[in-house]
Order: structure tokens, then C-alpha cells, then sequence
């Protein structure tokens, strides 16, 4: 039971994690204005097109941007988003839950 909680709890309640799909030249304003952003964790990978058919990478290679922040800074992290990266190509993180 303490280990279910230790592994589960943290990122259920005290983080959220966000992964977004960004082409070149939105990575650079991303890469140009994230150091002002409250991110934990980052990490980037490469990913080619592909031909699937709800492919966020249908149309062009991109740049995954997959990061955490403390669930207190949600809002903040989701309005730079949609403000900067309009249509926003993303996936929510395996632990996302959504609280009312």
C-alpha cells in the first residue's frame, strides 16, 4: 500500500505533465520563452510524419515537448499554450486527472 502511494500519489495530485507537438519554428519560440515557465521536468524528442490518421505528426515532422510542472501552475502553463501554439497539437500525460 505505501508503495502504491508513494508512486501514485505524487503525480495524481501534486504535478501535472503535458506533452505538446511543435514544428521548428514554433519550437524556437517556445525554446526562446520557456525559461520565464515554472517547468520541474522537460524532455524533447524527434518525431517523424507519419501517415496515421489522428496523427499529430500527420502533416510534418515535429518536436515533442514533454514537461511537468507542479498542478498549482496548471492554468498558467495552458493559457502560454493556447496564447503562443494555436491549434495546439498535444497529449496529456499518462497521470492526467482532471479535478472539479
Amino acid at each position: 500500500m505505501i508503495s502504491w502511494l508513494l508512486l501514485h500519489f505524487p503525480p495524481l495530485y501534486l504535478f501535472w505533465n503535458v506533452e505538446v507537438f511543435l514544428s521548428e519554428s514554433e519550437f524556437a519560440k517556445f525554446w526562446d520563452t520557456h525559461t520565464s515557465l515554472p517547468i520541474r521536468k522537460i524532455e524533447f524528442r524527434y518525431k517523424k510524419r507519419n501517415e496515421y490518421l489522428n496523427s499529430p505528426f500527420r502533416e510534418s515532422d515535429r518536436i515533442a515537448v514533454d514537461f511537468i510542472v507542479l498542478r498549482k501552475h496548471r492554468q498558467m502553463i495552458e493559457e502560454y499554450l493556447h496564447r503562443n501554439f494555436a491549434p495546439l497539437h498535444y497529449h496529456l500525460g499518462k497521470h492526467h486527472k482532471t479535478f472539479s
